[in-house]
């Protein structure tokens, strides 16, 4: 199961530099592609299918939240925890039969957290999910670009740019269309599968251009989200799943890469849900002070006047 640690600060989206190891490991190689084949694509489907039925077998046994897994004991403690303003985050690693699921010449990153947001509700929280049109503005610099493109009953189809830079710059236009759920008047799940990643070539240049997808690096060549809201306990707690797809990374890198592909989802995981807490909470506060209006005078600066 996952740890719970006090959020840090960090980059918010997780996918904002989940590929920063295999960027850096590239840098010195920028000319090597990798298009992603058909058997990568399938695999990932499979895995994609596997952890999506593994969703739905919680929910009718009545886990809505990954934590509900736990004993009595170290769920109470866990759930305890998050109201404190701890993070719970884990790694996951769907199974196929007991067995881990190959993917031919690709890697997947999958990773959960979750985050109590005190005072908050449940549809204060959708309409953050539903604001596609300034994620730009909350999560830079790893969303450079955002809208929402269209927006039906339960739907929304979004475009994001991601964007990080370190050695190398990676951006990547990423399409997602998002069903979301009420299960209850206190429950919502949000499914947002990509259904286009696009590189892009010398970002910021004049000679700026999008490669077809699929071609380009293998910064990023898949990603769904699911994301679960809890309302209870006097605020909403968030769970959030990203499940990506990538490069492989060569036999001779592994060494550098693999405690990195560890190590930096986790950080850039606590940065994101940090920074969603801290949006909600001060919407919540702004909302609050406009309704109030104006502050009265205190008495001695009534006195004053």
């Amino acid at each position: 199961m996952g740890k719970l640690g006090r959020p840090r600060a960090s980059e918010p989206f997780v996918w904002g530099s989940l590929l920063w190891a295999i960027a850096l490991v590239m840098a010195s190689r920028p000319s090597i592609a990798a298009e992603m084949k058909p058997v990568t694509n399938t695999a990932f489907e499979h895995y994609i299918a596997l952890n999506e039925e593994r969703i739905a077998a919680d929910d009718r046994k009545g886990n809505f939240l990954v934590i509900d897994r736990l004993s009595p004991d170290a769920r109470q403690k866990t759930y305890a925890e998050l109201r404190q303003g701890k993070l719970f985050i884990e790694q996951n690693h769907i199974k196929d039969d007991g067995r881990n699921v190959p993917i031919p010449d690709g890697l997947t990153h999958d990773w959960t957290g979750i985050v109590f947001i005190p005072g908050a509700t449940l549809v204060e929280t959708l309409s953050l999910l539903q604001d596609a049109d300034h994620y730009q503005d909350i999560y830079q610099p790893s969303v450079r670009r955002s809208h929402l493109v269209s927006w039906g009953e339960n739907q929304l189809k979004i475009s994001e740019q991601f964007y990080h830079k370190t050695i190398v710059t990676i951006a990547v236009n990423t399409d997602f269309d998002a069903h979301y759920k009420f299960l209850d008047s206190d429950h919502l799940v949000c499914w947002a599968h990509s259904t286009r990643a696009a590189e892009v070539d010398h970002v910021g240049q004049p000679d700026e251009r999008e490669l077809a997808p699929g071609d380009g690096h293998g910064y990023l060549w898949r990603m769904n989200t699911y994301w679960h809201i809890e309302q209870k306990d006097g605020g909403v707690y968030l769970q959030v799943q990203t499940i990506a797809l990538t490069r492989t990374v060569p036999i001779a890198l592994e060494w550098v890469v693999a405690p990195l592909v560890k190590s930096i989802p986790r950080g850039t995981m606590q940065g994101f849900l940090t920074t969603t807490r801290t949006t909600i909470t001060k919407r919540n506060a702004e909302k609050s002070a406009a309704l109030a209006g104006p502050s009265e005078p205190s008495p001695q600066t009534a006195s004053r006047r």
